[in-house]
């Protein structure tokens, strides 16, 4: 995360833990802001660092006990239409175009639909859990990465096991379809990601380490391409598997 030197006292290390456990607990930024002015404060007066006065940041943010912010419709309804648009646009386009290129029609498998169910009914659960969700693939990489392999086994499992065909389409349509809902979805993520409460200091216009957008560039890069991207890398696998055949 990146702040401005309003805390100069304060390491950003230490800093950034903090604030992340407070984020994680849906503090309102004008909170976590008075807290940082405080222990700013403290460790001026005192000469002390930031651990030696308060000890482990995210211990000494839940001991706060500072009260959450209530969670707005929008900031769930924005991330779960982006997800919903992103899923069906990336399952359309690669299966479109696979059916395209072999001058087929698309046939829409109930494994797909099953799939499409799946991923829907995925982010939902991880839109109305996204604190804990968030704080789990932080603090366990190794366990998400194993969660994320198991996900990724059930989808083709779900191919396979359903491979009747449950509709046709004209395969150039549906492509322009599936593309044009992978444009959508740039946008949609980008308003889904956009964090409209900065860390705010007591009397401060720009606040205290203001962060309207705390994640690092190329991360946020990587959200907005994430649908688009998975969907190329699915289109070049049918490209290989073709090409062993």
């Amino acid at each position: 995360m990146a702040y401005d030197t309003r805390t100069p006292h304060l390491d950003p290390h230490w800093v950034d833990e903090f604030v992340l456990e407070l984020r994680l607990r849906d503090v309102p930024g004008t909170s976590i802001g008075a807290a940082l002015a405080e222990a700013e404060l403290h460790c001026a007066d005192s000469g002390q660092g930031a651990r030696d006065a308060f000890g482990d940041p995210a211990e000494y943010a839940r001991s706060l006990s500072l009260p959450a912010s209530p969670l707005s419709m929008g900031a769930l309804t924005k991330p779960l239409l982006a997800g919903v648009v992103g899923v069906l646009g990336t399952l359309l386009t690669a299966d479109a175009f696979a059916a395209w290129r072999g001058g087929e029609a698309l046939r829409i498998t109930w494994g797909m639909l099953a799939l499409l169910t799946l991923n829907v009914a995925v982010v939902a659960v991880l839109l109305f859990t996204l604190n804990r969700a968030l704080e789990f693939v932080l603090r366990h990489p190794v366990r998400f990465g194993l969660v994320m392999a198991v996900h990724v086994a059930a989808s083709v499992g779900v191919l396979l096991l359903f491979p009747s065909v449950a509709a046709t389409a004209p395969a150039a349509g549906a492509l322009l379809v599936g593309v044009l809902l992978l444009a959508l979805s740039i946008p949609l993520q980008a308003a889904a990601a956009q964090l409209n409460d900065p860390v705010v200091g007591p009397g401060e216009a720009a606040g205290i380490g203001s962060d309207p957008d705390p994640s690092p560039r190329w991360m946020r890069l990587a959200n907005l391409a994430l649908f688009p991207a998975l969907t190329l890398a699915l289109i070049g696998l049918d490209f290989v598997l073709s090409a062993l055949q």
